[in-house]
């Protein structure tokens, strides 16, 4: 049986090697055929890496304007805020500005109320200074009539003062 076995193995492989030979050649043909897919697919792969690259390259100079962007919205921010100040300051100045235009009109109040103080003190002094006067005038009077008509003077010296003819 080994010697069957034996001869049927060496016909198998005469067999074999007679339809072989085309397949083998079909398969080298693959295998190349294989080899140049794999080399396009290859050179496809890193034409899509470059692009990815680019797109790479592009999608971050789109952040850094993002970025860029985001800068310039934080100082326009910053200077609204600024300008919020400047008005809450403006504001408080206004405030202060009528407060002291209050404090004007008081003080101009309390002048006027002085000057019609010292009007009526002055006012005061003359009619005290017009008093006197007239009493120094009676009392001239007075002592010109006692002494140019010495009888017709009273007697009482409390009614002197108003004795005049």
């Amino acid at each position: 049986m080994a010697a069957t076995s034996g001869k049927h193995s060496a016909q198998g492989q005469e067999l074999l090697r007679e339809p072989a030979l085309p397949v083998l050649a079909q398969a080298r043909e693959a295998v190349q055929a294989g080899e140049a897919v794999l080399t396009v697919a290859a050179a496809a792969l890193a034409v899509v890496a470059q692009v990815a690259a680019m797109v790479a390259v592009q999608v971050a100079a789109v952040a850094v304007r993002a970025v860029v962007v985001a800068q310039a919205t934080v100082v326009v921010v910053r200077a609204a805020v600024v300008v919020v100040r400047a008005a809450v300051v403006a504001v408080r100045a206004a405030v202060v500005a009528v407060r002291a235009a209050a404090v004007a009109v008081q003080a101009a109040a309390v002048a006027v109320q002085a000057v019609v103080v010292a009007v009526q003190v002055v006012v005061v002094v003359v009619q005290v200074v017009v008093v006197v006067v007239v009493q120094v005038v009676v009392v001239q009077a007075a002592a010109l009539r006692a002494i140019s008509f010495p009888m017709s003077a009273p007697r009482c010296p409390a009614l002197a003062q108003h004795w005049v003819r």
